[in-house]
């Protein structure tokens, strides 16, 4: 009969452990569905077309957890989303076109042709600029290095950094480099464009000149080679935007 008691008593002691297991476990599946639930969001917001930095701070600063580990990790997303919305604004600010579109006008050629020192110098600068946001970007995106960074020196065992690293990894869409990339690499060669047709009209100086606020050439074989070179600047732009 004793016997029989302890049997019983450990069965109880273990179901109730068993309870407080399962308990535990669904606990921390919701939390983690919820961590889910706010990088969709973020993502969502981050593929937009007009992204709004309203939107996009507003899901970036707020937290669902205050306190343990699961707000270590939705901390840690949170701010690993931030800098790279930021590097993403940087990018999309020297692509825009109105850092380009002022270059061919006839003003800018009248008074910086027919050397074009600032305009290829601005262009250099740019095309510098650009770069290097787009390094920082891209390894932002994808160096595994970086994206543990923002949570290894926290005081969390390794799963939950194995978890920050799962969430990053499959709800981050590799459509968001891919347009990146491709705004990038056009970008890049509008900008060699713009200076091609600088050294065009630099080697050709004496064959073009500004008539009010027109460009004109004095035989249309210049014309038509100039023209080559901006009908490609402006096929360049309207794929850019295409995928704005």
């Amino acid at each position: 009969m004793k016997k029989s008691r302890v049997i019983f008593t450990i069965i109880v002691i273990m179901l109730i452990l068993a309870c407080f297991v399962l308990a535990k476990v669904f606990n921390d599946l919701k939390k983690e569905t919820q961590i889910k639930q706010e990088i969709k969001e973020v993502v969502r917001v981050l593929g937009t077309e007009n992204i709004d930095d309203d939107d996009v701070n507003a899901i970036l600063e707020r937290r669902i957890f205050n306190k343990g580990n699961y707000y270590i990790v939705e901390n840690s997303i949170k701010n690993y989303y931030k800098d790279l919305y930021n590097y993403q604004k940087n990018i999309t600010f020297l692509m825009d076109e109105d850092n380009f579109v002022n270059y061919l006008l006839p003003k800018n050629i009248q008074e910086d042709g027919p050397m074009f020192t600032k305009s290829i110098s601005n262009l250099q600068t740019n095309k510098s600029q650009l770069n290097d946001k787009y390094n920082e970007f891209n390894k932002q995106l994808t160096d595994e290095a970086t994206k543990i960074s923002y949570i290894f020196d926290q005081d969390v065992d390794s799963y939950y950094k194995s978890l920050f690293l799962e969430f990053i990894d499959e709800y981050t869409p590799s459509t968001l480099g891919e347009d990146i990339k491709d705004k990038y690499d056009n970008t890049l060669k509008k900008i060699d464009l713009y200076n091609e047709a600088f050294a065009f009209l630099t080697a050709n100086e004496s064959h073009w000149k500004v008539i009010g606020d027109v460009l004109t050439f004095d035989d249309t074989t210049y014309y038509e080679n100039y023209k080559t070179i901006t009908d490609k600047i402006t096929k360049l732009t309207s794929k850019t935007e295409q995928t704005s």
